[in-house]
């Protein structure tokens, strides 16, 4: 493929900004590249996260950042650590 390597929109960093904004570009079918290491965010080390929407229970950062690369794959989000 001739444009293999071109993408609409570059992210750098994994925290809950970088993520959320590969969820939305994705979705937008805008071809999304994420660089960066989810254990150097800080969220990674919370032990509970009780303070966003959708969770009626906490969760731990490194599982909250698990399911936002999750989501942000689901859209064929690409990423490079």
């Amino acid at each position: 493929m001739q444009n293999e390597g071109i993408y609409d929109v570059i992210i750098i960093g994994t925290g809950p900004a970088g993520f959320s904004a590969a969820i939305y570009t994705a979705r937008a079918d805008l071809k999304t590249l994420v660089f960066g290491t989810a254990e150097k965010s800080n969220l990674y080390k919370a032990h509970i996260i009780e303070n966003f929407f959708g969770k009626s229970i906490g969760m731990n950062g490194k599982d909250l950042l698990s399911e936002g690369r999750a989501q942000a794959a689901k859209f064929h989000t690409q990423f490079v650590e």
